[in-house]
Formats: structure tokens, C-alpha cells, sequence
């Protein structure tokens, strides 16, 4: 049992009161087990409790004044305005968990399987809410909604030579999905800008993942005149070559009603693979780590389109609309000086698949012998060369996949790429020694 206090909220609500229980059972221990020599261990596991979440900024449920500059008379004179709305009912968001597992081990250890399952309800999410501007503010900062949260872990270690020659493997694998459960007394969706440039929005819906992108649904290029005269939906402005949008709602007008989901930050399942080898005093070891599905927005190509700012086209715009006679891949529209219309709106034109593969880190050393260890006098010696991000593989067209606007805990930001700095690739030489 914790008992937990925060001064980020109201005196009222400032404790939290987090229960948890847990239990395991060794079966392999069990008199009526037999393994005939192949499995060696065999435990199921369980465990139930809640947790609370303080994390975010100070003196948020605290309506501020915040100091400004207006025009009074002949001169500026400084004034105070609220910024902020009070909310004295803010309180500890919780977090009720179920985790059920399972570890296996076969052939005297040789291979180790670990398997978890769980499922996790959040409630007092702790969110910025969009209010009517007509209030004189934008948002408040509350208590709202539920979330779900439920998916599998994966892991396995194999002792795949154990001689002279030794070579283990560690793989991981793991999958999440979360849900929207409800938003509020009334439940409407919230909206939320990811992305200031280019306006990219992001919508919580119930019954939908957190944080879908929300737009409208890119349906490839106008290749002739034809085309856009079939499209009852067509905007006005729309010559060959440019963008075509979906309809959504089929009532034969393109309008902001047709913004739908159109993409998810979250990927299908991420994986990472870690070998480690030895022989004599030689070491090896490489971690390969990915990512599989997820949608990500790449600001910096939206803005390279933008207002015809002379930055580098991307080179898919190799196989873009140029003439009826050279219609491209049918996706990606003609370049214009500046972009207008539907093609300066967020859509799923502008989100590209973020998986990716990289070759996350790897370490050869060499360990001296112990004859030379004794001759100068000590009890080891290593050296070694270590790299880390050496190679990264992607379908997306960001230099690392992996780098998010605002950092990766930030789930509203999450898939956002606004020339984020990317994962720096580090090579260094080492010598450990030990007297």
C-alpha cells in the first residue's frame, strides 16, 4: 500500500491511495510435476494494483496572471490578465493494472521464455480540455475521461553454444492497444493541433486509439479534366494534376464535415534482437531493434512545399503529375510555387509509415591474457570499440523515425516529426583496466 502526496494538487485532493497484490506459482516444485528432462522451470504469475500519475507542470490547477503590453494612450502601459483557469477538484490520475505471465525454461536452461499479458484502465486522465473561446481562455487543465490500455511482452533467451565458442540471443517482441473508454460528462471528441506548422490535428474519440491523426483522406492526383468532371465532390479551384479528396460522407460536397481518422502514431508491435559471442579473450555483441506500422507526419517535407521556400524537394516528387502525357505514380501532385487550397490542409497525404530498422548498437573487445595481466600487475584489462545508431533502415523520409516533436512521452506529439534532432550515431575506443 503507498500512500502518495503532491503539491501540484489542490490541498483537497493532494493524497492518493495505491493498493497492490501479487502471487506466483512454481509448479515445477510440485510433487505431481514430472518434466522427463525437458522443461526445467515453470512458474504463472499474477499481480493487480493501481497507480497514480503526478507528472505534469507546477501550478497547473492554479489560475494565473500572466503580464502583458497594451497600447494606452500615447504609450504602453503594462498590464496583468488571467491566463489560466482555477480547478480546486484536481486530483491523482489512477491507473488499475492486471498483469498475468508465465516463465519457462527447457533443456537445463538453455532456452528461457518469459510471456506477460496485461490489461490496464486509466481514469482522471490529467488533460489540457479545449473550452469556447468566448470564455477568454482556451483550455483547462482537468480530470477527464478513461483509457484502456492492454497487449503482450515477449521475451526468449537461447544459449545457442556454450563450448569454447559461446553464443547467446535475447529476442523481445511486444504489441500495445489503447482505447478511449470516455471523454467526460458528455463524451465529445477532443481535438488537439500536434503539429503548429502545418496544422496537422490530432482527435481523442470514444471507442477510438488515443491520438489518431484527423484530416482529410488524400485519394491520389486529378490525371485530366475528365476526372475531376466525375468527381460530383470536386472543389472548385481543381485543375489535372492536383490532389483529390475523399468524400467521406458521399453527400457530393467537399467540405470540413469530410475530416476523418487517418492514421494512428501507435505501431503494430516493435521488436529488438540482441546477440552476444565470445571466444577466448575476443568479445561480440550487436543489438538490432524496429518498428513495424504506425503512422508518422514529416513536417519538414510539408514545409519544403510550402510557399516555395527553395528548400530540397523530396525525391519522391521524382514520379510526381507533370502532363497528362507524364502522369507519374498517380499519387504525388504537381508542383506549384505555392501551394493552395485542400493541398495546404492536414490530410493523409502528408503521413508516411514509420516503421523502420536499426542497427541500434555494437561492441568487439578483447579481453588481455592473464599471463601479460601478471607481468604489469593487474587483475584485467579490456578494450574495446563501441558504436551506437551505426545504420537505420525506413520506409518513412525522416532521418531518424525514432526522434518525436516535444520527446516521446509526450503522447499527443507522438509521430510528429518537426525536424526533430535526430539520434545521434556515436563510435568510441575504450580501455577498462582493474588493479
Amino acid at each position: 500500500m503507498r500512500r502518495d502526496g503532491s503539491s501540484r494538487f489542490a490541498p483537497n485532493n493532494k493524497w492518493g491511495y495505491f493498493p497492490a497484490v501479487s502471487g506466483g506459482w512454481i509448479i515445477s516444485r510440485e510433487d505431481f510435476f514430472n518434466s522427463s528432462g525437458v522443461v526445467n522451470n515453470l512458474k504463472l504469475r499474477a499481480s493487480y494494483g493501481l497507480t497514480g500519475n503526478d507528472r505534469f507542470a507546477d501550478y497547473k490547477w492554479i489560475g494565473i496572471i500572466t503580464q502583458g503590453r497594451t497600447a494606452f494612450g500615447t504609450g504602453l502601459a503594462t498590464t496583468y490578465y488571467p491566463s489560466g483557469i482555477t480547478n480546486p477538484d484536481l486530483k491523482w490520475e489512477r491507473t488499475r493494472q492486471l498483469d498475468l505471465g508465465i516463465d519457462l525454461s527447457f533443456f537445463n536452461n538453455r532456452i528461457i521464455l518469459e510471456a506477460d499479458w496485461y490489461r490496464s484502465t486509466s481514469d482522471g486522465l490529467l488533460l489540457d480540455v479545449p473550452v469556447p473561446v468566448a470564455s477568454g481562455f482556451t483550455s483547462v487543465f482537468k480530470n477527464i475521461g478513461k483509457l484502456e490500455n492492454k497487449g503482450w511482452e515477449l521475451n526468449i533467451v537461447t544459449q545457442n553454444l556454450t563450448g569454447a565458442f559461446k553464443w547467446n540471443t535475447q529476442f523481445n517482441i511486444s504489441a500495445n492497444r489503447n482505447k478511449v473508454l470516455a471523454l467526460g460528462e458528455d463524451n465529445a471528441p477532443m481535438i488537439f493541433t500536434s503539429a503548429a506548422f502545418s496544422g496537422m490535428q490530432k482527435k481523442n474519440i470514444v471507442g477510438q486509439p488515443i491520438f489518431n491523426f484527423y484530416g482529410y483522406q488524400y485519394g491520389g492526383v486529378y490525371l485530366n479534366q475528365a476526372q475531376i468532371d466525375a468527381d460530383p465532390a470536386h472543389y472548385a479551384t481543381a485543375t489535372p494534376g492536383d490532389g483529390r479528396y475523399i468524400d467521406v460522407d458521399g453527400n457530393g460536397v467537399l467540405n470540413a464535415d469530410d475530416r476523418t481518422i487517418i492514421g494512428n502514431p501507435q505501431p503494430d508491435f516493435i521488436w529488438g534482437i540482441t546477440n552476444n559471442l565470445s571466444y577466448k579473450g575476443f568479445d561480440l555483441s550487436f543489438l538490432f531493434q524496429g518498428v513495424q506500422g504506425g503512422s508518422l507526419l514529416d513536417e519538414n517535407i510539408h514545409r519544403s512545399l510550402l510557399y516555395h521556400e527553395g528548400r530540397n524537394y523530396s525525391k519522391v516528387l521524382v514520379n510526381r503529375w507533370r502532363s497528362e502525357q507524364e502522369p507519374g505514380d498517380g499519387y504525388h501532385y504537381k508542383l506549384k510555387v505555392d501551394l493552395d487550397g485542400y493541398e495546404k490542409t492536414p490530410s493523409s497525404y502528408w503521413l508516411q509509415d514509420a516503421s523502420y530498422f536499426k542497427l541500434k548498437s555494437l561492441t568487439l573487445g578483447y579481453n588481455l591474457p592473464a599471463g601479460l595481466l601478471a607481468k604489469v600487475k593487474l587483475s584485467r584489462a579490456r578494450v574495446y570499440l563501441n558504436g551506437v545508431n551505426l545504420f537505420t533502415s525506413t520506409k518513412s523520409l525522416v532521418i531518424d523515425p525514432e526522434a518525436f516533436s516535444g520527446g516521446a512521452a509526450d503522447a499527443s506529439r507522438r509521430g510528429v516529426n518537426s525536424n526533430s534532432y535526430p539520434t545521434s550515431r556515436v563510435i568510441s575506443l575504450g580501455l577498462t583496466v582493474g588493479l
